[in-house]
Formats: C-alpha cells, structure tokens, sequence
C-alpha cells in the first residue's frame, strides 16, 4: 500500500466535520507511515472504515 495513496484518499478528511473521522483519518496517516507494524496499520484501517461507515450512514428520522 503506497503511502501517497493513503495520505491522498485521507488527508482530506482530517478535515472532516465529525470528530471521529477526522482523528481515525489522523491515525490511519500515522499508522501507515510505519507499515512493518501490521497490527497498528490493520487497526487503524478498521477505525477508519467504522469512523467513515458511521458518519455517512442514512439517519433515520
């Protein structure tokens, strides 16, 4: 996983109005900067799909 591509797709939703994404987008830029350590990558890509998932899903009124 090139990092470029991680830092393009993520970067961008640091800025992310709810808190969640915005900090797992942190973390998953963080996280794959060392990408010998597998476990804190696979960790921080879980948290992010969860972050993302949660802030974009239809809110039931």
């Amino acid at each position: 996983m090139p990092l470029a591509r991680v830092a393009a797709a993520a970067a961008p939703l640091m800025r992310y109005p709810d808190p969640a994404v915005a900090a797992a987008s942190e973390q998953l830029l963080n996280a794959a900067g060392a990408v010998e350590n597998t476990a804190r990558l696979e960790a921080a890509m879980e948290a992010f799909g969860q972050a993302v998932r949660a802030a974009t899903a239809p809110r039931l009124s």
